[in-house]
């Protein structure tokens, strides 16, 4: 008999068979026990299935479905209690609802604006009534509440007290769902139906995968690892690789007798396969080579995570960690005379630790122990717990991380605290983080991370970052635009570096990303201009310039916080008008750079006038030397005007066209191109170049975008001003 056949009858005795499949099923177990009416009457003839085989239910769409109805319907029942007012324990006059109505219509109009925000600035293109709307954090109820009532006291006839004891009443359990109904947060983020597809096809724990990627000795995993790890997903096994990786290479440039061995051997030794069967299959693997398994055969530890996983079917997310080293301390593990493993488990299980160190032991390459027939000794070592056991998977990179540590000298975080796993996942999030901006100014197609890791001060600094706990963030608080002008023209001041960007935003012959939807009802000319305008305010530039936009008039969004000081047509009549913006809060004023295509303007920054010239030059290799005479006016002009000049903009220059001039042309008048603080995209590791969409202009790889500057007069504090090209 089946559990669905058996819904809904009583029986004396019960034998229960619950396997994988059936445990995925929401409710399905439950149905099953509650067949007898003691607990004794039944009996399973199985082991049960492992937490995560019942967790699977979770991402099921019935369940996921079945879940936002409960949710839905909860901010239904609030509309019943106000529309009918009758029910005893909580009364409505119509008054009270009407008011309630009206608060509720301000929060939708707040939570409909939030979505605007979100498919513009995060990424979610088709929002839905289901679409949470919100940052990870989730609005502040009381004080959207709060908010709301304000706007109602200046525009409604209600009274004050009424108003007032509404807002409090709707901030109760029964009325809060269609408070956050309204305010587009009543369906959590996981349980968005536009994950759906994701998570059946694609890492549960990559769902907001961006398609660029970090790589480490060939093994890729997509940036968006470092929002999971902050925003306290699950890591995946993949990202643990990378870390793995990324550790081996520290251990190889500071010389450490140890070996990190990958996730992969972790997964097969923790899996069903018998020592025997598995030791042939690692000795065909083309990573173990003859110098791979030398390196075994020297180090004086193995550390391996193991995912114990008796079935093989690769679902199972229980990990501890194996430290084999020689009974000897000191001694290379083929030369000691005896081999220990300590097996760091949070279970204690003396049994697994039996299983996978011997298992272990018969797959290295350890020849001398082979022939004698050593038998391994295991210890079980103290191991910290986690709530959720899908996160062993960090406490495992923690634990062997700090191994590595210590061993290269550096102190890590203990071990013992209860905000262990957390902390290992932010400082796993920060020195992601820090290999992310290393490699984010190259030019390298495969973001590699090893030429970052190939000094001893650069391990240790790396791996310092990796097991120190990160010192929690510090709030900021915006100045008011007086105390920031004043900043800025006090020398005692600390230095606030000048933010300067630059964007050909072609909105003059393609108004529409080339990778944005055809079909202008998803994705219009209108929202790819309102997405421009969103990133360049998450930037927060000082001075910033757009070329090839469609008219001289100053864009909508910058008009709070930013002055249009002037617009000029470009090299061409089709090629648009250069804009040139600066923050309000700035002294500019804009002047003349007759017969260059570009906007000019002088901006005070710190007592220090400092011009400005945005350009959009000719392209094409026949027009190098009006770009030239181009260049060589507009910072004759500027120089007449300032005592320091930035140059940038869209030049369209090669970069034996941009270092000839630089290095002949301009050095007497000691102009210099200025260091990127990040890159800006290059061509020539796009993707227009793999499509051939460049491969006309040449074998040269074109630069979009240059800024100079003059070192020799520039008279700045060191570091005030730094270049922001987009990425």
């Amino acid at each position: 008999m089946t559990h669905w056949k058996a819904q809904g009858m009583t029986l004396e005795r019960v034998r229960i068979c619950m396997r994988d499949a059936a445990a995925a099923i929401a409710g399905i177990d439950y149905v099953a026990i509650t067949r007898v009416k003691h607990i004794e009457h039944l009996v399973f003839e199985e082991d049960l299935p492992s937490w995560e085989a019942f967790q699977e239910a979770k991402r099921k769409p019935g369940f996921r479905q079945r879940r936002r109805m409960e949710l839905r319907f909860l901010a239904k029942f609030s509309r019943t209690l106000r529309r009918y007012g009758f029910c005893e324990e909580d009364r409505w006059t119509p008054a009270e609802s009407n008011v309630a109505q009206e608060l509720l219509s301000v929060l939708r109009a707040r939570g409909q604006k939030e979505l605007r925000a979100a498919r513009l600035e995060r990424g979610k293109a088709h929002p839905t009534e289901d679409t949470w709307a919100w940052p990870p954090a989730g609005p502040d109820v009381a004080a959207e509440i709060a908010a709301a009532a304000a706007v109602l006291r200046e525009t409604s006839a209600a009274e004050a007290e009424l108003l007032l004891g509404v807002a409090e009443r709707l901030q109760t359990e029964l009325h809060l769902p269609a408070v956050r109904e309204a305010l587009q947060c009543l369906i959590p983020e996981w349980l968005d139906p536009a994950l759906e597809e994701k998570q059946r096809k694609g890492p549960r724990g990559d769902a907001d995968r961006v398609g660029v990627k970090l790589s480490c000795k060939g093994w890729s995993v997509d940036v968006s690892v470092e929002s999971v790890l902050r925003a306290g997903r699950r890591m995946d096994k993949v990202v643990l690789e990378f870390f793995l990786r990324a550790l081996a290479q520290v251990c190889c440039v500071l010389e450490l007798p140890l070996y990190v061995g990958t996730h992969h051997l972790g997964m097969h030794v923790g899996g069903p396969l018998p020592a025997e069967q598995l030791a042939r299959l690692v000795s065909r693997w083309k990573q173990f080579g003859d110098e791979e398994q030398e390196r075994v055969r020297r180090a004086h530890e193995v550390l391996l995570p193991v995912c114990e996983d008796p079935e093989g079917n690769r679902k199972a997310s229980d990990w501890v960690l194996l430290r084999l080293r020689a009974t000897e301390a000191a001694r290379a593990l083929n030369e000691g005379s005896g081999l220990v493993v300590e097996v760091a488990d949070r279970h204690r299980r003396p049994g697994l630790a039996k299983r996978v160190s011997a298992k272990l032991c018969g797959v290295l390459p350890l020849t001398r122990h082979r022939l004698l027939g050593t038998e391994p000794s295991f210890e079980v070592v103290e191991f910290s717990d986690c709530e959720d056991g899908m996160d062993s998977i960090l406490l495992v990179l923690g634990l062997l991380s700090a191994r590595v540590a210590e061993t290269a000298g550096l102190r890590p975080m203990a071990a013992t605290t209860a905000t262990y796993v957390q902390d290992v996942r932010l400082a796993a999030a920060e020195a992601f983080a820090d290999l992310r901006e290393k490699v984010d100014g190259e030019l390298s197609a495969d973001r590699d991370v090893v030429p970052h890791l190939l000094t001893a001060g650069a391990c240790r600094a790396w791996l310092e970052k990796l097991v120190t706990k990160p010192a929690p963030p510090a709030r900021r608080t915006r100045q008011p635009a007086t105390q920031r002008v004043a900043l800025l023209e006090a020398e005692s001041a600390p230095v606030q570096p000048c933010a300067v960007l630059t964007w050909n935003v072609n909105a003059k012959l393609r108004p529409k990303s080339a990778q944005a939807p055809s079909d202008d009802r998803a994705w219009s000319a209108k929202d790819n201009l309102e997405a421009i305008q969103a990133e360049v305010l998450r930037w927060q530039p000082d001075v910033f310039s757009l070329q090839e936009c469609s008219g001289p008039d100053g864009l909508e969004r910058f008009g709070a916080e930013y002055r249009l000081l002037g617009a000029k047509l470009g090299h061409e009549p089709r090629a648009g008008f250069v804009q040139l913006y600066a923050k309000k809060a700035l002294e500019a004023g804009a002047f003349d750079v007759a017969g260059v295509p570009g906007v000019a303007a002088v901006v005070r920054l710190r007592g220090v006038d400092v011009a400005f010239v945005a350009v959009h030059l000719a392209n094409g290799m026949a027009q190098e030397s009006q770009r030239g005479r181009h260049v060589q006016r507009a910072l004759g002009v500027a120089t007449g005007r300032a005592t320091s000049v930035v140059l940038f903009g869209d030049l369209n220059m090669p970069d034996a066209e941009l270092s000839k001039l630089t290095r002949e042309g301009l050095r007497c008048q000691g102009v210099a191109e200025a260091a990127y603080s990040q890159f800006s995209w290059h061509p020539s590791a796009g993707p227009l170049l793999r499509r051939g969409g460049l491969r006309d202009e040449g074998p040269c790889a074109l630069r979009p975008c240059a800024v100079f500057r003059q070192p020799l007069r520039l008279r700045l504090p060191r570091g005030l001003l730094e270049a922001v090209p987009r990425r």
